[in-house]
């Protein structure tokens, strides 16, 4: 993720009370409740599926390089219809995608943590 989508991912998470951990457990939780949460960071009317930035930003390049297709169109990029519009379809999984950015944020803490102690020592 780049640092804007980093940075609104904290503010919704700091509005909310939520920690990074209870956002991937809720993504991943089918139990009801779980679902109030997840909806619980953003407008809470429509549902929304988790979709790694880089995907999104693919299935925007994929309307862009088609516009005969796509303009006047509305997509929701993770269902079927892009695909069968546009050719286009997910390459990251949710696993995957969470994976990546758990991996980044633990990188990017452990970066934070060293230079604090080189800062303070």
């Amino acid at each position: 993720m780049s640092a804007p989508q980093h940075s609104f991912l904290a503010a919704k998470l700091q509005r909310t009370g939520a920690s990074i951990s209870e956002l991937f457990s809720s993504l991943t939780d089918d139990r009801p409740d779980a679902a109030w949460r997840r909806r619980q960071l953003g407008d809470p009317t429509p549902e929304r599926d988790p979709l790694y930035f880089e995907c999104h930003i693919d299935a925007y390049l994929a309307c862009f390089a088609k516009p005969e297709a796509s303009i006047g169109q509305v997509f929701n990029f993770c269902t079927g219809v892009i695909q069968s519009v546009l050719g286009w379809e997910v390459k990251v999984s949710v696993n995957e995608g969470l994976r990546r950015t758990i991996d980044f944020w633990r990188k990017k803490l452990a970066g934070s943590e060293r230079a604090i102690r080189a800062a303070t020592t």
